[in-house]
Order: structure tokens, then C-alpha cells, then sequence
């Protein structure tokens, strides 16, 4: 079979099978034929992978700026084993992708100043709203793109969002939130075919934007106003949780905000909250100044 043929084949299986969303299909596609197209370019043939080659891929990707490089190896290695279950005798396919075992770094978040920045420095209504409601929400990247009108009640201040699994969950705005989202709205009646549009967020030209739309513009905004080249769009996410549990919300409440499946996953705050803690005491607390030598 044609690495495309079996390309298909495991998009199939992670849906039907495996029960993924549309999105992770969608994503993990548009990552498999960058790599089938490495492949091809190189007359590789697939039974000759390697891990030497994978890293050389990713090596190519990182050099042309391509910024989700975990994502890419998560899409191949799910690749590869599908093909180990399902066609090892067709392919005599050996190559085993073990990814190192890494300490799990804290998430990056923006201080306050950071968030403003981002957001009164933007170039269009459009980056501006967007950022405000990542921030406001604490969204991920997929669900906001896929946000839809009918998914919008801001006269009663909140959005009901369709996070993975098609799980639907529901978030309150704050009400400047509110007021961005609808001056948007009000501006987005001018683009071209706009009133038939189900999405939320569309370009000037009626189009659904896209989720590398919203990477590249914040690492566009971030790079001019001179902020770490690290904040991205979950780095808004993460600053919306970090606020929740500054301010005293129940981790179980930030839990359902983020549509979080297991506690275990928004637990990874409190560890945050805990090294917070930990550089203030060591920045203030007056022990420091004390000689341990008398």
C-alpha cells in the first residue's frame, strides 16, 4: 500500500476506532502528509524509517520555523504503532519511536503587564478579540477556531464551548469580555459573506481562521513587543487557570472551566502556585539577611 493509502487507514482507525475528535483527526492529518511528503521528496521508502530519520525530520521542521514539533512527533509515532499492530508482515516495519522520558517543566504563563500588552498592541479587532477571549476563557486553541454563533448567549454572559470528545462545557465572561466579543460582532457584519458564517472568528475575507492563524500571530505580537518567544496561545490558557487559583477558585471549578477530564491535569497549577510561593519567600522573607556564620 501507498503511504497515503495507509495514512487514511490509521485516520480511520483513530476516529472510528479510537473515538478521537474531528480536530485531532484533522490536526494529526495535516502533520502525517508533511511527513509523507519528506518521505516522498527523499525516496524513502517507508519500511526504511528510522528513528536517525525522524529526528532528521523534525531537524528540517525546527530549521523552516515550524513551531508544533511535539505535536508532529505524537501524530508519527501513533502512525508507526498502528503500523506495528496492523501491517508489520505486509511491511516487515521494525522501527520501535520511544520518546525520552522527560521531566514535566511547569506551564508558561503572562503577568498582567504581559496580557496587556498583547492585547492593546494588536493590528486588527480580529488578534485583539481573539487574545481577550483566550485570556477571558481560558479556551483552547481548537475550541475557539470552531467557536460558532449559535454557541455565543453574551446578553447572559457566558459561551457553551465544545471541548474534546464533543463534551460541552460552559464559561462565563467577565463583562469587558463581553463588550470585545461584541464589538467584533458588530465589525464582522462588514466582512463578505459573513451573515451565512457559523463561525465566530472569521478573516476579512469570510473565511474560518485557523489554529496556526492564532500561533503565528501571537508569536508575531509577542516577537514585536519584545516578549518571550515561548508564549503562545496555551500560554493564555494557563494564565487564566493561574488566576483563578491566585484569587481562591476551587481547583474543582477550574477543573470544569478548562474541561479538564481528570483533576490530575489542572493539579499541575497548584505545583505552579507552590513555586510562586517558593520565589517570594526566597525574594522577601528577611532570613536572608541573616549571618550563618554567628
Amino acid at each position: 500500500m501507498k503511504i497515503a493509502e495507509l495514512i487514511d487507514e490509521y485516520l480511520n482507525h483513530i476516529y472510528i476506532v479510537q473515538q478521537k475528535t474531528t480536530a485531532t483527526r484533522n490536526s494529526y492529518s495535516q502533520e502525517l502528509k508533511k511527513y509523507a511528503t519528506y518521505l516522498e521528496d527523499n525516496n524513502i521508502a517507508l519500511e526504511k524509517v528510522d528513528n536517525e530519520l525522524i529526528s532528521d525530520f523534525l531537524v528540517f521542521l525546527s530549521n523552516n520555523n515550524y513551531q508544533s514539533i511535539n505535536h508532529t512527533l505524537t501524530a508519527i509515532r501513533g502512525f508507526h504503532d498502528y503500523l506495528n499492530r496492523y501491517h508489520s508482515e505486509d511491511l516487515n516495519f521494525a522501527v520501535q519511536l520511544k520518546g525520552k522520558k522527560v521531566a514535566k517543566s511547569l506551564p508558561t504563563f503572562l503577568t498582567q503587564s504581559e496580557v496587556d500588552t498583547l492585547i492593546n498592541n494588536c493590528e486588527s479587532l480580529l488578534d485583539q478579540t481573539i487574545i481577550v477571549i483566550l485570556y477571558a476563557s481560558g479556551m483552547r486553541v481548537s475550541e475557539l477556531v470552531n467557536l460558532k454563533l449559535n454557541n455565543l448567549h453574551l446578553e447572559s454572559g457566558f459561551i457553551r464551548c465544545l471541548g474534546k470528545r464533543d463534551k460541552e462545557r460552559i464559561i462565563p465572561l467577565f463583562p469587558l469580555a463581553v463588550a470585545q466579543l461584541q464589538l467584533y460582532l458588530q465589525n464582522r457584519q462588514n466582512y463578505s459573506q459573513s451573515a451565512s458564517h457559523p463561525f465566530v472568528f472569521i478573516n476579512p475575507k469570510g473565511q474560518q481562521i485557523s489554529r496556526q492563524y492564532v500561533f503565528t500571530m501571537i508569536k508575531e505580537n509577542c516577537k514585536k513587543n519584545g516578549l518571550s518567544a515561548s508564549i503562545s496561545p496555551h500560554s493564555l490558557r494557563h494564565t487564566f487557570a493561574s488566576l483563578l487559583l491566585d484569587n481562591g477558585a476551587d481547583l474543582r471549578v477550574i477543573q470544569e472551566l478548562l474541561g479538564h477530564a481528570d483533576i490530575a491535569t489542572t493539579q499541575i497549577y497548584t505545583h505552579l502556585q507552590t513555586t510562586k510561593l517558593r520565589s517570594t519567600y526566597d525574594q522577601f522573607h528577611p532570613g536572608k539577611y541573616f549571618d550563618t556564620e554567628n
